[in-house]
């Protein structure tokens, strides 16, 4: 009982052979990824720029159709025109629905957790 067969590898054993695998790799492609990671930084800045000033020219043109906006809205208001009454929907039976099913699913569960504890002691 307190020998173990050749072949059977304890789990420590198992974990510390892949630890030094995974130390050893970092140390051979440790030097390869830090000169990537400096070509791709100085692509990432370049990027960063380009998508700043995207949403800078995207923030202009906003506010321009903001401004257009509003200008129309002040026009229309001076020719009289107003905005259709359009009326809301009437959510009272979605909301007694979904109260009704939610109250039915929480009886159910209750009946369920009384069943199982009636069945266990």
């Amino acid at each position: 009982m307190g020998t173990r067969k050749a072949d059977q590898r304890s789990p420590l054993a198992i974990t510390a052979v892949s630890a030094g695998g995974a130390v050893a790799l970092a140390l051979i492609l440790g030097p390869v990824a830090t000169a990537a990671s400096s070509d791709a930084s100085s692509e990432v800045a370049a990027a960063r720029q380009d998508k700043a000033s995207v949403a800078r020219q995207a923030a202009v043109e906003r506010s321009a159709a903001v401004r257009t906006a509003a200008h129309d809205a002040q026009a229309q208001a001076a020719a009289g025109l107003r905005l259709a009454e359009t009326g809301s929907v009437d959510t009272t039976p979605y909301l007694l629905g979904g109260t009704v099913f939610l109250v039915l699913g929480t009886g159910m569960l209750v009946a369920l957790r009384r069943r199982e504890t009636r069945y266990q002691g």
